[in-house]
């Protein structure tokens, strides 16, 4: 599947009135095309035939976007609850709205403007600093197997999306990956393969299309990218035209979401605030990315042969091209 926000990850957790027992979890999906790591896993999954009634709050922030529509549809079978404004609770406080619940959501950090950005200030708020683009992950093992059919589902989301609404960021275009050390999945990879799994338009590259003699294999294939400022802000403003109740404050503990001065009946609390809620087993990847005013016509991405990446991501409507990046795990150094 390959991260749709480069360098965010997803965080879902629950809570309910009254003490339930934790839900199992699913390993965290892969991180910019590198090997699975179950240490990292952060998805909460949940069972059952519950439904939460129709006052719900949502607060979140740092998240992957190819995992929203997975994130939703989980969340609504038992009761818990939710905090912050990053794109996963953004979508999740929309998909709610869809389904006819009274949503409000409670956060520290919402959307802002590329020109009036306070980096320093937002530092924790990491959907805004996302590429964001989705890079097909071709699957290995059963984790990225689930990984890529989220992928799928959201690429269909993201397609019907820019359709019906132009305005809310997406672009689609071509993708191109050059991989110096390829996997035995890439190796082997056919047209035909690629069409069963799903890919648009893909096609191996020639020798002659490689950049350098350092890439061994390579290959294009239609997808999309999103300027995730445009797109949160979109998110945002479909929900609160939509009747949704916005709270900007900071809560120590999500259980304060069900005595919020002004929302009443409050059934449930979705947690989508990444680190932000005490898991000792969620940390931390601090990266670094560059934008530029310069146009891409396609999103890039390359595998260098010591394990590190390049990419570039273009960020339409006018948002430049991010260049990038870096990836350092457990390090918490702005």
């Amino acid at each position: 599947m390959g991260p749709a926000f480069v360098g965010l990850m997803a965080r879902n957790s629950w809570a309910s009135r009254k003490d339930s027992p934790a839900p199992a979890r699913a390993s965290r999906p892969n991180m910019a095309g590198g090997p699975s790591d179950d240490r990292r896993s952060q998805h909460c999954m949940y069972g059952g035939d519950w439904r939460p009634s129709k006052s719900i709050i949502v607060s979140s922030s740092v998240v992957r976007l190819t995992q929203t529509y997975w994130a939703i549809v989980h969340m609504l079978s038992r009761p818990f609850r939710n905090i912050s404004a990053g794109v996963i609770g953004l979508s999740t406080a929309v998909r709610l709205q869809q389904d006819g619940y009274n949503v409000a959501i409670v956060a520290k950090d919402f959307p802002s403007p590329f020109e009036a950005v306070d980096a320093k200030a937002s530092i924790n708020y990491t959907s805004q600093w996302g590429g964001a683009h989705n890079r097909w992950v071709i699957p290995a093992n059963e984790t990225e197997e689930r990984d890529h059919a989220m992928a799928l589902v959201t690429f269909q989301q993201m397609e019907s999306l820019n359709k019906s609404n132009p305005e809310a960021g997406i672009t689609f275009m071509p993708g191109i990956e050059y991989l110096e050390n390829p996997p035995a999945q890439y190796r082997s990879l056919t047209e035909e393969k690629a069409k069963s799994l799903g890919l648009v338009e893909f096609r191996r590259l020639k020798p002659s299309e490689f950049p350098d003699d350092k890439v061994k294999w390579g290959c294009e294939y239609w997808t999309w990218c999103v300027n995730p400022m445009i797109y949160c802000s979109f998110l945002l403003r479909r929900f609160s035209w939509n009747g949704g109740k916005v709270f900007r404050r900071e809560i120590s503990n999500p259980r304060e979401g069900f005595t919020i001065k002004g929302l009443a009946d409050v059934r449930a609390v979705i947690n989508c605030s990444g680190v932000g809620f005490g898991d000792k087993d969620s940390f931390i990847t601090r990266g670094q990315t560059c934008a530029v005013a310069n146009y891409s016509p396609a999103t890039v991405t390359r595998q260098n042969a010591d394990g590190s990446w390049s990419f570039c991501v273009p960020r339409n409507f006018d948002g430049g091209t991010i260049v990038g990046g870096t990836k350092e795990p457990d390090n918490w150094d702005p």
